[in-house]
């Protein structure tokens, strides 16, 4: 607004016009239109797959093989002699072995109780030693990889009719392994000496090695172990074989 202003001279008092309010110029309108929103990309998700639980048919089975212990009957063992070259000793309450390899012992045990399409996990030879010759040894069981009679077993054969290819059952290639299955060092008597078999009762189950049992050896020493064999009055002394296995 102007202020008004007296003019010179006396003249008329002017009154005051106001200035038109100019017009607004013309305002563009922008309508604003929202970009698409973009789905949010999902996070992948990860599923656990629980692993499977036990079968039955996985179920471990333990299994001890003993003569005379729970209506078993299947086990024979022997020794044979060196110096008595056609000499059988199965009906014997000792197992004999060692001395200078004079003696060797001949084990054998029927598996025909556990099924042939067994898994082995473990399985076990348990000897108890009842005697010795005063100092400790390492015995050996080896495979014997030809056909023997245990109560016709000898030095010269490994059956009546069947010599063994060096006597004793010392081929390595006909009459037994050259490596032993498992050995131990003896500490002593009036204990349990344990040899594992695992592999050798796997493979006599699945028809993959013959079950001819197994011959124990003695590293050469002056020292003899006599372990309770199978005729041994104390039943609870008697060889063992334990087989733990599945299905």
């Amino acid at each position: 607004m102007v202020d008004a202003v007296t003019p010179p001279f006396g003249g008329p008092t002017p009154t005051a016009t106001r200035a038109p309010t100019p017009t607004p110029a013309h305002t563009a309108t922008y309508t604003l239109t929202p970009a698409p929103l973009s789905s949010p990309t999902p996070t992948p998700t990860h599923t656990l797959t629980p692993s499977p639980s036990p079968t039955a048919s996985e179920a471990e089975t333990i299994i001890t093989l003993q003569q005379e212990s729970n209506g078993y009957w299947g086990s024979e063992d022997t020794y044979i002699y060196q110096y008595a070259p056609n000499a059988n000793y199965c009906r014997q309450e000792l197992l004999r072995v060692g001395y200078k390899q004079q003696y060797a012992g001949l084990l054998h045990f029927d598996l025909s109780s556990v099924p042939s399409n067994a898994v082995v996990t473990q399985a076990t030879l348990q000897l108890y030693a009842a005697g010795w010759g005063g100092s400790n040894v390492t015995i050996g069981a080896y495979c014997v990889m030809r056909g023997v009679n245990i109560c016709q077993a000898t030095w010269n054969q490994a059956q009546s009719g069947d010599a063994w290819s060096q006597p004793g059952g010392n081929d390595t290639t006909t009459d037994r392994r050259g490596s032993a299955e498992s050995s131990v060092i003896t500490n002593g008597i009036g204990r349990w000496y344990t040899f594992d078999l695992t592999a050798a009762v796997q493979g006599w189950l699945d028809g993959s090695l013959a079950n001819n049992g197994v011959l124990l050896r003695a590293a050469y020493s002056s020292s003899s172990f006599s372990f309770a064999s199978a005729q041994n009055g104390t039943v609870s002394l008697h060889p063992r074989l334990t087989i733990k296995y599945r299905q």
